[in-house]
């Protein structure tokens, strides 16, 4: 699991050890009141940021110190979701014990012991401790967080109703939640690997209609765009893919991908001088390789039809070089041949032909 932290992040964690540190050093040493609520919202903090190891130390601290029941609990808790984000799944599953059924059990211990079954890879087991959380358990955010696992579950069951039936849930009783995007997101996909087109696109529409801009919804706008494109709507395609290209606010990633994708939409319309500009827009925003073959191989390949033969050889030998056993490469390739044999550039045909 990779763990991506902002600048502004990691000052927070290190404002966090610091406190932290303060906090569980000897009373004469402290720089701060030992106050076990303000050591509990630092580790909340510490946690949100992704560092899981150092919240899981500094909770270690705090228990050992025997603190009141409730802030006890309260850490607790939070060491259990420390030792799921550490992925440190069979110490999670021996911290929360063994289940407890009917009076006094607890949801919150029930539901990270099945958070600790799926990290282990315990599907049939982790199914059978959420299915108890299946119903509203008086803290609507656990509820919430149950039902995506105990779905995910049963996706990799390969339950295909049950799964159909988690996303469906969680949607009817959260849909404004903060996974509740993800949700949908998570849930297109799954039918269009089905072979639903239709639903998922019914989704799709449903994200990006409803929820504001975020990371997910650029991710359902490049989707549904997609899609659009491949159903030859694409009127439509350019109108849900113009926002994501430009907005500066999405990943560099994320942006070049909506600027290849709108080259495709235009060229769809035959707008080739649109699909030009789109491509060599994402060519200055790309940061990756791949992405940037593509754009670079589209680009070269619609110079190349427009007649652009100085521009299209260029471009094109640039990326078949950077990337020579790549599939498009060899078409390219001979496309390139092929243009230049026309051209009666018979010396550089012969070239590319013995490439």
């Amino acid at each position: 699991m990779t763990v991506t932290r902002s600048t502004s992040s990691l000052w927070r964690g290190l404002f966090c050890l610091i406190i932290l540190v303060a906090a569980s050093s000897p009373p004469g040493l402290q720089g701060a009141p030992d106050d076990p609520e303000a050591r509990l919202r630092t580790v909340r903090a510490t946690l949100q940021d992704g560092f899981h190891d150092l919240a899981i130390t500094a909770i270690q601290t705090f228990l050992a110190e025997k603190p009141l029941p409730r802030h006890r609990d309260a850490a607790e808790q939070l060491l259990w979701q420390a030792l799921y984000g550490a992925e440190r799944y069979a110490e999670l599953l021996e911290k929360v014990g063994p289940t407890r059924r009917g009076e006094g059990a607890s949801p919150a211990r029930t539901y990270w012991r099945g958070a600790a079954l799926y990290g282990l890879k315990r599907y049939k087991e982790a199914e059978n401790e959420l299915a108890g959380l299946a119903e509203p358990a008086g803290d609507p955010g656990l509820h919430a967080r149950a039902i995506r696992l105990w779905t995910w579950t049963n996706l990799m069951l390969g339950r295909r109703t049950e799964t159909l039936t988690g996303f469906a849930r969680y949607q009817a009783l959260y849909p404004q939640e903060g996974d509740a995007g993800r949700n949908l997101l998570e849930w297109a996909r799954y039918l269009l690997e089905d072979g639903d087109t239709p639903g998922a696109q019914r989704l799709l529409e449903l994200l990006v209609g409803s929820h504001p801009d975020s990371p997910v919804v650029r991710e359902g706008r490049l989707l549904l765009g997609e899609l659009l494109t491949s159903a030859a709507s694409h009127g439509d395609a350019v109108v849900m893919l113009l926002p994501l290209a430009t907005n500066s606010a999405a990943q560099a990633s994320m942006q070049a991908r909506g600027y290849l994708e709108l080259a495709r939409a235009y060229r769809g319309l035959t707008n080739i001088s649109a699909a030009i500009v789109s491509l060599e827009k994402g060519c200055e925003v790309v940061e990756t390789p791949d992405i940037q073959n593509e754009l670079e191989m589209d680009l070269g390949l619609l110079l190349l039809e427009g007649g652009e033969l100085t521009n299209a050889v260029r471009v094109l030998k640039t990326v078949i070089a950077r990337a020579p056993l790549w599939e498009r490469s060899e078409t390219a390739q001979r496309q390139l041949a092929a243009v230049l044999l026309e051209t009666h550039s018979y010396d550089a045909a012969e070239v590319e032909y013995q490439q």
